[in-house]
């Protein structure tokens, strides 16, 4: 998904993430940052969100996402539920 929207031009992606320790989640999340890093994007930690794996959190994080003065071109949830 996030090469897929480098391609499509995006360059302020936020990356809604979850800090539960499952191996496949920490996978992706590094995969996040490589596809970041192999299209030579800096990862802006005002970027990162940490949602718990909780829609709820994701939910309440994306609106003053969308509000910032530097607002993300596109938000990416670590899960299906995100």
């Amino acid at each position: 998904m996030l090469s897929y929207l480098i391609q499509m031009g995006h360059r302020r992606i936020a990356l809604l993430k979850t800090t539960t320790p499952l191996t496949e989640k920490r996978g992706r999340a590094n995969g996040d940052l490589d596809a970041l890093a192999e299209a030579g994007l800096p990862v802006d930690q005002g970027l990162m969100i940490n949602a718990h794996f909780k829609a709820s959190e994701a939910r309440q994080a994306v609106p003053a996402l969308i509000v910032a003065k530097t607002s993300p071109t596109a938000i990416v949830g670590s899960t299906d539920t995100m």
